[in-house]
């Protein structure tokens, strides 16, 4: 039997190996058109022994072909492997809705239904970088910025000089750009950024930053 005040359902997605998106501050994921997005996810309930029936409609709330792969219904942790590739004219806001409906096995065998939302923001915003895509991969020693995450300043590191450093925000928005002598490593102030998810551009070397005031 399975307590009926139990607690409901809850959902995580596996940060750790997304491909071609990002999340901003609002837990929207960002991407680009043509690209192809993935992740791993997980319903799960608290207790053990439940039992889930998992949907999604990836098939049907995305353009092209999107879709999400959910193993282990019936059980208490079901598993969605979501797949999506971008078509080159989606613009604008995506979501995807995962019902999960857990059932008591006591009268009078209620359901408990939880709702969650996958968004996705799609847009062409990488263009104004010139990188065709900017998360494709790059050689990770090619680029260093340090303490990432950081607050005031940060060090920039390269194994090649560079002369200029532009700062983007995720809508592709130019936050602060700074030209200098052409170095291996430079200091950046960012304090004047307000805390989020930026995308700082070295010579077309593109890498992620994070800032927590």
């Amino acid at each position: 039997m399975i307590n009926e005040n139990r607690e409901p359902s809850y959902i995580r997605i596996d940060a750790s190996i997304i491909q071609n998106a990002l999340f901003n501050n609002q837990s929207t994921l960002m991407s680009c058109t043509g690209l192809p997005i993935s992740f791993d996810a997980y319903v799960k309930l608290p207790i053990a022994g439940g039992d889930l029936i998992v949907r999604a409609t990836a098939d049907t709330t995305l353009p092209g072909n999107g879709s999400c792969t959910i193993t282990g219904i019936h059980t208490d942790s079901v598993h969605l492997k979501f797949n999506w590739t971008v078509p080159n004219n989606a613009r604008g806001l995506y979501n995807v809705y995962i019902s999960a409906k857990d059932t008591n096995c006591s009268p009078p065998y209620n359901h408990y239904l939880q709702v969650y939302t996958w968004s996705f923001y799609i847009d062409s915003w990488l263009s104004p970088l010139n990188l065709s895509p900017i998360l494709s991969p790059t050689r990770k020693e090619d680029v260093i910025i340090y303490p990432n995450p950081a607050s005031n300043k940060v060090t920039v590191t390269s194994s090649k000089e560079f002369r200029s450093i532009k700062v983007y925000n995720l809508l592709s928005e130019l936050m602060m750009e700074e030209n200098v002598k052409p170095s291996k490593e430079t200091e950046l102030d960012v304090s004047g950024l307000p805390s989020g998810i930026y995308l700082v551009n070295v010579d077309k070397v593109v890498r992620k930053l994070l800032l927590q005031k």
